[in-house]
């Protein structure tokens, strides 16, 4: 067995974690992997250059396969927040799941953003994997979810 044996290598470049994805409705800001300080500067700059681009199209940032952030990437997030309000433009997430998701509830700023319904819900699986890895268990109802749950 080699040394590198199972070394994947350097992680992917911060370009490659934040994708702009212009559509008809909105444009999307994809952001995947760490929301830190690694990552700052390319969603800083991908974000400031919208929407100059001559559109008047919403912004969408979609977290959905951020693993996990810090309050360095809150802090370019809620950067943003404040600059589409100054510019008059819609800036909306799609939110992250997991520990991500846990962050932006426990700090409160989930009622700062505008967010996007989640076009593809997680599976139960999902779910519990998401809540195993938040310190909740798997078998317990997950508090986030009272909206869904029978009033009956």
């Amino acid at each position: 067995m080699s040394a590198l044996e199972g070394f994947e290598g350097p992680p992917p470049a911060a370009e490659s974690r934040v994708r702009v994805d212009p559509r008809e409705d909105a444009v999307y800001v994809r952001i995947s992997g760490e929301l830190d300080l690694a990552l700052q500067d390319a969603v800083d700059g991908e974000l400031r250059k919208l929407p100059e681009r001559g559109s008047a199209l919403p912004v969408v940032v979609d977290m959905r396969e951020v693993t996990f952030a810090d309050s360095v990437g809150l802090r370019v997030l809620l950067k943003h927040e404040v600059r589409s309000r100054e510019r008059g433009f819609e800036f909306a997430l799609i939110p992250p799941r997991g520990q991500p998701g846990k962050l932006f509830e426990l700090t409160g700023v989930s009622k700062i953003f505008k967010v996007r319904p989640d076009p593809d819900p997680p599976s139960d699986a999902a779910k519990a994997a998401d809540r195993a890895s938040a310190g909740l268990g798997t078998d317990e109802p997950d508090p986030a979810d009272w909206l869904s749950r029978d009033k009956g």
